[in-house]
């Protein structure tokens, strides 16, 4: 069997099946072209029963909870936590506020919840270089005092709490958050 003995519309037997041809793509159409043997015209054609059992195939719904529920009974899955710190690892919002007609930076980490705010340092200014003002970490909605050695359970600042125009308090000291960068304005649209 030659390349000349395949043509739209002729039915072709390959190993005693009959296989009928219907269409072919266009560079077979150029070189039928060339040959000086041009293609008939594309037929539609009638589904079968392969095509129909396959095009009609049930396909499940991936369920995100059911498939993390399973992976964790097998002893797997991501901690909730992990799993925040995956997604939103070195995303930051930031925020430009001012305390006591200082200029500061509050930073707050998507990856796990914590804040930090820094001093904006003008040169020559005369004061000391001291940028951290507050240290990264979590910071509690309601400042309590506990006896030594007492911890209580507290709910901490999210970022849902932080919005421009409010003031932050943090231990004390009243930080007004004056705007943010393009990439927390984002954030909270």
């Amino acid at each position: 069997m030659t390349a000349h003995n395949f043509r739209v519309g002729d039915t072709v037997n390959v190993y005693g099946r009959n296989i009928y041809l219907y269409n072919c793509d266009e560079y077979t159409r150029e070189f039928y072209e060339k040959l000086g043997e041009p293609q008939g015209p594309s037929e539609d054609y009638e589904n079968d029963q392969w095509t129909t059992k396959v095009d009609t195939k049930w396909a499940p719904k991936k369920d995100a909870m059911m498939k993390e529920y399973l992976e964790k009974k097998l002893g797997g899955g991501k901690v909730t936590s992990e799993k925040q710190f995956l997604e939103n690892d070195r995303k930051v919002l930031k925020f430009f506020s001012v305390c006591e007609g200082e200029d500061y930076i509050v930073h707050y980490f998507l990856a796990d919840d914590t804040i930090e705010v820094r001093e904006v340092s003008i040169p020559n200014s005369g004061k000391d270089p001291f940028p951290v003002t507050f240290k990264r970490q979590k910071l509690p909605s309601k400042f309590a005092l506990n006896q030594p050695g007492q911890t209580y359970a507290e709910d901490f600042l999210t970022a849902e709490q932080l919005e421009v125009g409010t003031e932050l308090n943090v231990f004390g000291r009243k930080y007004f958050l004056q705007s943010c960068d393009a990439f927390t304005h984002r954030y909270y649209q």
